[in-house]
């Protein structure tokens, strides 16, 4: 390690003009083109020996015995850095080095002295937390970047102010009340400053209420916000003498980063003002969210929703009731509703989730005070709606576009993690809903049938593997399914002799019903045949063992499409009514009136406690992304891809009774 370090110092002082990328002349905001903002070779380099240098610090320093020059240099390379964004990613990575060393505690005596305090908050933080050319440009210009930057703190891109702002928490863990005192100091200087030209000194208050935000803060969560706060500074004094005014200001009478920092500052602080001034503020808002500046608008949209989650701790409920928003209830929706539907394209309509999200938790705190002025609600919900279904893109509206994304979707990997199978299965069936002729064209179906025999034979995700192959049987030609019915259906059958659960049997009676009710010519008849194909005098065997017997449990919601299936089986199968199958059509019919006529059967063996487990894959099990469906994002029965419900709608429309009666008297 000690050559290594001695190595990496000596490349966080070295300079070569022709690794250096761009000169160092001073960019325009405008000339933010790709070549001029990014880091040359050399600037890479050092970014990546201070990220190895942070490691150390975190995890060896046992062996970092070089710490202390690492710490010098990242502190020179800091002063040679200019001000151009190429610097920028360099800039926080050494400062967040330094925040790590400060942090440690152990390293205190390196840094506790008045005059490195001094330095650190002249040198480091004041000229990297204050507000930039470039930042204004993406304030006017790219506002959606500017609130990336400033308000998501879980992105990758780094940024001087945020690290600066990190820098100076970690200073004020091990001295705050040094820190404080030099930091409340500057604060005062550049409130003065302001106080003498607001108009021209503008930038002084930014700082100003950055540099208070970053001494205030102890520790923040996202829905929250400032949970815990430095008792040597009154933020709500702070608020009140110097932001309130920004916030209730008319539009431009202030900087419009001044009103944006406003809105912040209460959406930052928001935990730290009682109920009363929150709600004093909240129709201050309605201006702002209709406000031309996108950066207002998505503000004051996000701090709504922010302070609506707030929970009143001592009674573990809501802060915020329908009677405390009902004043303002109408006014805030109306408002964001009209900034939403002012988007010049479906684009633009639905860019800003903030808005929608403000819109939403509005409505579900607001709950009953809201149905005086309901239509209106409903009309712009409508209306957004509309807009937003409409093709972003003339190419969107073609299948064919979307085409190239079904290879990718075919290859194993994808399927190991167990929370990727059900959103995966889900885009396969609307994939083959629209496409089965490409796919079969492209000699895709024996890669999706590979994909059922994976899931088949799971005991996690077998009902997903029937899923599938209802899809593949409705949707694929039946001269193209043909040849591989026989080893499909051998798979479950053995699935069911050797590995019987009731959520299987359950998943193959469904199966067998959407088989029959496939809207082919020549079905259920195909059905049929194919299960004879596998042997012999077999369905009437699999109709008495286990589908008839097993009927009697098929939950509620998924009765209809067994009603459908075995209703086209025993009205329009010529096989059902030859021999051998014609013996058992009259327990078939006994079995079909007892499941409109009998509740369900909720018996379960014991067995099936332990179904859930997929011994398969049991060394596979460990930390995986989950699967959570969203409970609005289901297609209606009526046009669900690839699903039974469909099947079974396409045949009986709403009531499977009426269809049975009807069919039967026809037979």
């Amino acid at each position: 390690m000690p050559s290594l370090s001695a190595l990496f110092i000596k490349y966080l002082s070295f300079t070569r003009p022709d690794l250096a990328g761009e000169s160092d002349q001073e960019l325009t905001p405008e000339q933010g083109e790709e070549d001029e903002t990014q880091p040359g070779p050399l600037e890479l380099i050092r970014i990546e020996v201070c990220d190895i240098a942070d490691i150390y610090a975190h995890r060896y320093l046992d062996a970092f015995e070089a710490l202390p020059r690492f710490v010098q240099a990242v502190w020179e390379m800091l002063g040679a850095c200019g001000p151009l964004r190429k610097y920028d990613q360099l800039v926080a990575r050494a400062i967040t080095f330094l925040s790590t060393v400060v942090r440690m505690g152990n390293q205190r005596s390196m840094f506790e002295a008045k005059e490195t305090l001094d330095q650190f908050i002249s040198r480091i933080i004041l000229p990297n937390i204050a507000l930039r050319p470039q930042d204004e440009f993406l304030f006017e210009e790219e506002p959606i970047d500017y609130i990336r930057l400033d308000m998501e703190s879980n992105i990758d891109t780094d940024t001087r102010r945020r690290a600066a702002s990190a820098f100076t928490r970690a200073l004020m863990e091990q001295f705050e009340s040094t820190i404080t005192g030099v930091i409340s100091t500057y604060i005062s200087q550049y409130l003065a400053s302001y106080a003498a030209d607001p108009a021209a000194n503008w930038r002084s208050k930014d700082t100003a209420i950055c540099l208070l935000t970053s001494i205030a803060s102890r520790s923040e969560t996202t829905t929250q916000g400032v949970s815990s706060t430095n008792s040597l500074v009154n933020v709500v004094q702070f608020f009140s003498d110097h932001v309130f005014v920004d916030l209730q200001a008319d539009s431009g009478s202030v900087a419009p980063i001044l009103q944006a920092d406003a809105i912040k500052y209460l959406y930052t602080f928001r935990n730290q003002l009682n109920k009363e001034q929150l709600l004093s503020v909240m129709p201050l808002f309605v201006k702002h969210l209709e406000s031309p500046h996108y950066v207002f608008a998505s503000y004051a949209a996000l701090t709504i929703e922010r302070v609506l989650v707030l929970k009143d701790k001592a009674a573990n409920t809501m802060l915020f009731t329908a009677d405390d928003v009902k004043p303002f209830a109408e006014a805030i929706l109306l408002a964001a509703f009209r900034t939403i539907r002012s988007g010049s394209s479906p684009e633009k309509v639905a860019e800003n989730d903030y808005m929608m999200k403000c819109a939403m938790r509005l409505i579900f705190t607001a709950r009953s005070s809201i149905v005086p002025f309901y239509a209106p609600i409903l009309d712009n919900l409508r209306a957004i709606l509309v807009e937003i279904a409409k093709p972003f893109r003339a190419a969107q509206s073609s299948f064919q576009s979307y085409q190239v994304l079904l290879p990718p979707l075919l290859t194993p990997v994808l399927w190991e993690s167990k929370g990727n199978v059900s959103a995966l299965v889900r885009l396969l069936r609307a994939f083959i809903a629209q496409g089965s002729a490409g796919i079969v064209a492209g000699n895709q179906l024996q890669a999706l049938l590979g994909i059922h025999q994976r899931l088949i034979t799971s005991r996690v995700n077998d009902l997903f593997g029937f899923e599938l192959i209802t899809a593949l049987c409705e949707h694929v030609p039946i001269a193209s399914m043909q040849p591989f019915l026989k080893p499909v259906l051998t798979m479950m059958l053995t699935r069911l002799q050797t590995a019987k659960t009731e959520k299987f049997s359950n998943g193959f009676i469904i199966f067998f019903a959407s088989f029959c009710a496939v809207p082919q010519e020549g079905y259920p008849d195909h059905a049929v045949a194919a299960f004879e194909s596998v042997q012999a005098g077999l369905l009437p065997s699999l109709l008495q063992g286990i589908i008839l017997p097993e009927m009697q449990k098929i939950a509620e919601r998924q009765r209809k499409i067994v009603a459908v299936g075995m209703t086209r089986l025993l009205t329009q199968s010529s096989l059902m009514l030859s021999e051998p199958t014609v013996k058992v059509w009259t327990p078939t019919l006994e079995a079909l009136l007892k499941l409109f006529l009998l509740p369900q059967d909720r018996s379960t063996s014991a067995e099936d406690d332990i179904s859930g487990v997929d011994w398969d894959d049991a060394g596979a099990a460990g930390f995986q992304a989950s699967f959570a469906r969203l409970s609005a994002s289901e297609p209606g029965a009526g046009r669900r891809p690839g699903g039974s419900e469909a099947l079974a709608t396409r045949w009986a429309g709403e009531d499977a009774r009426v269809y049975m009666s009807r069919e039967l008297g026809a037979a």
